[in-house]
């Protein structure tokens, strides 16, 4: 296949839109699409080159994987060598096992499985995972593992029609696999193979029938113009709160499709502006931009512990693109090139990738078992990490909508309960609910009393309170809110509910309340709440039900968020054993969260049955909100509190009397 530039082009697209949304993402808020432009553009081009060496005879297997290896293991294993000797540099001992894990993954390309499992891609957390951005390789590769073989084995023994027939099915297939997991809640199909699957496969439908069925001169230009609008209002119209990538994804991929199109037999205007030499360029060293500019951007936000400021991303950015830039000068094109000084036979470079791959696997393995390397860290390091890095005990086992009825004995907080009795408080609320777990245990121990938590990722204890967020995670809060009726419904004797949660994320304008929809028959006696949509709304209607139902409600106010500063911690530890001074200002504090406390405080003034616990007059006092207390460092991150320092709160958080 001959050269095309524009194709190129159309690569540069597809990293600047993905590296600017992951730079500035309001600037951009659909720019995740350019995984999909990629996707296309993958797709359509192995299957162009494969099938016409099949049909002149000269595909191998072993040429086609020693091609692949060449164009994506040096500069890999390049960018995979900086990560790791960044990540022992910056990264905390749990942080550097994960990132092992991560690189295991990577190596053995299954990484898009592996951060399904662990986050959203939208999620908070993803920002801090140095390796997240392989999800797509994966995904390519896996392709690549499968579709030479299929092609080789079924598709190319077929006439034209019937190809393009196998191909169009298994696309649309996908495509509704995507659609229907999707509307069924499951956020982490965005890393599924089956359900990214289509994509690729549209350009390898295109690939099969572009050269039978030939655009016509005079529909090229207008058909590259739609694609490529296609294409620019995706990335600038779409954000995280679509479903995707499900028919939401097929303007862009379309788009794609419909730009190699026009140009693959002419020259319309599109083309010729995509084969311009500076897109041309960009398109060139993509594979290194998109391979190095996620690394730089998730280590600086662990390195600095807080989000990337503009002129940071500005200077992250540029610093991507030169390393790009020698990449692909020193490293790409001398393996790539047909004349490259670093060609070699089939057997030595499948070889040397085989040991290559195996040696970053060993390692991701070393750093998993070797528990991030603690031997890095002096005596002081590994006492504060060790807090910092402390979980809920009972978070694995007890923390997510699926499992609220699961592991009874193991979940109980407190004193066992009878199999068929009633729960005397559970903790309803997000991940700030479940990090208040631990502050109880010892509590509800001493009285008696039986406990449960109840919560789920980035969803409040709000029934019927929808949030403009992501359409999987707003089905995902919906669930949750059905498991809080059903598991007070299954306790009828529960006595007390806690709601706590990152309630400062939800003090904007919030969907209208369906409590009254969703409640169930049994507590049909409830009154509708008031029909509005901010925040504290939301609350009194849930503690109607919850009065409705016998129970007493006590509310916990936000936690000083902050920056966890643990280099700060740690050398003040090491100077004077005195790190009160490493905290956030407290009136800072307090501004940003008074109007939250105010509320609360005035919910709670007008039932006797609602109390309120207010961290901040807890964690802060008159000059600074510190990140240590009585000797313990608090914070897991920005907004969440670990379980020494939860455990280590239990001295002023009380449970108010349930009888």
């Amino acid at each position: 296949m001959r050269y095309h530039a524009y194709i190129d082009g159309l690569r540069a697209i597809a990293v600047l839109s993905v590296v600017i949304f992951h730079g500035f993402p309001n600037i951009l808020s659909g720019g995740f699409v350019g995984v999909d432009i990629f996707f296309v553009i993958s797709g359509f081009l192995i299957t162009y080159l494969i099938a016409a060496e099949i049909r002149d005879e000269k595909f191998s297997f072993v040429y086609f994987y020693t091609r692949r290896i060449r164009r994506l293991l040096p500069a890999g294993l390049i960018v995979y060598t900086a990560s790791i000797v960044t990540g022992a540099i910056v990264l905390a001992p749990p942080e550097f096992k994960q990132f092992g894990e991560s690189l295991l993954a990577a190596a053995l390309i299954f990484s898009n499985h592996f951060f399904a499992s662990l986050t959203g891609y939208f999620d908070t957390p993803a920002n801090e995972l140095p390796l997240l951005h392989t999800w797509s390789l994966a995904i390519e590769e896996q392709f690549y593992l499968i579709w030479p073989a299929f092609m080789m084995l079924v598709l190319m023994r077929q006439t034209v029609i019937i190809r393009i027939g196998i191909a169009a099915t298994l696309l649309l297939a996908s495509l509704l696999y995507a659609e229907i997991s999707l509307r069924t809640g499951k956020s982490s199909i965005f890393f599924s193979f089956p359900a990214r699957a289509w994509e690729l496969l549209l350009g390898a439908t295109l690939a099969l029938l572009i050269d039978k069925y030939k655009l016509r001169k005079d529909l090229a230009g207008p058909t590259s113009i739609v694609g490529i609008l296609l294409i620019i209002l995706s990335i600038f119209l779409l954000n995280e709160q679509v479903r995707f990538p499900g028919i939401s994804a097929i303007p862009a991929s379309l788009g794609t499709a419909m730009v190699i199109a026009a140009g693959f037999h002419n020259s319309p205007i599109v083309s010729k502006i995509l084969s311009n030499n500076i897109l041309v360029y960009f398109g060139l060293i993509s594979y290194s931009l998109y391979l190095w500019h996620w690394p730089i951007l998730s280590f600086a936000r662990i390195y600095l512990e807080r989000p990337l400021l503009p002129f940071d991303a500005t200077i992250l950015i540029g610093l991507a693109f030169v390393l790009s830039a020698l990449t692909y000068k020193f490293i790409e094109k001398p393996f790539r090139s047909a004349g490259g000084s670093m060609i070699f036979s089939p057997r030595l470079t499948i070889a040397g990738g085989a040991i290559a791959i195996a040696v970053t696997a060993l390692i991701g393995v070393n750093l998993k078992i070797g528990s991030g390397w603690t031997w890095r860290l002096d005596p002081v390091s590994k006492q504060v990490y060790n807090q910092k890095y402390a979980q809920n005990p009972y978070r694995l086992r007890c923390y997510g909508t699926s499992k609220v009825f699961k592991d009874d004995d193991f979940c109980n907080i407190g004193t066992p309960k009878p199999a068929s009795a009633s729960y005397d408080f559970a903790i309803f609320g997000d991940s700030n609910a479940d990090h208040f777990v631990p502050t109880y245990v010892a509590e509800a121990k001493r009285r008696g009393i039986s406990g449960r938590q109840v919560t789920q990722s980035a969803c409040l204890g709000l029934v019927g309170m929808r949030k403009h967020q992501a359409q999987a995670r707003q089905d995902a809060c919906l669930a949750y809110q059905k498991q809080i009726l059903a598991f007070v419904d299954k306790n009828p004797n529960l006595k007390l509910a806690i709601l706590s949660g990152n309630w400062i994320d939800f003090e904007g304008t919030l969907g209208q309340n369906e409590l009254a929809r969703l409640i169930p028959s049994a507590n049909a006696n409830l009154a509708a709440p008031p029909n509005r949509t901010n925040l504290e709304d939301h609350i009194l209607g849930m503690i109607e039900y919850f009065r409705n139902a016998g129970v007493k409600v006590h509310l916990i106010g936000p936690i000083p968020q902050q920056n966890a500063e643990v280099k700060c911690v740690i050398k003040s530890l090491r100077a004077d054993g005195d790190a009160q001074q490493c905290g956030i200002d407290a009136k800072a504090i307090h501004k940003r969260f008074d109007k939250l406390n105010n509320m609360f405080s005035r919910i709670a003034g007008r039932f006797e049955d609602v109390t309120v616990t207010l961290p901040l007059d807890i964690m802060c006092n008159k000059k600074r909100c510190p990140l240590v207390r009585n000797g313990v460092f608090l914070y897991r991150n920005i907004n969440h509190i670990n379980a020494v320092g939860a455990a280590s709160l239990s001295d002023q958080f009380h449970l108010p009397d349930i009888n």
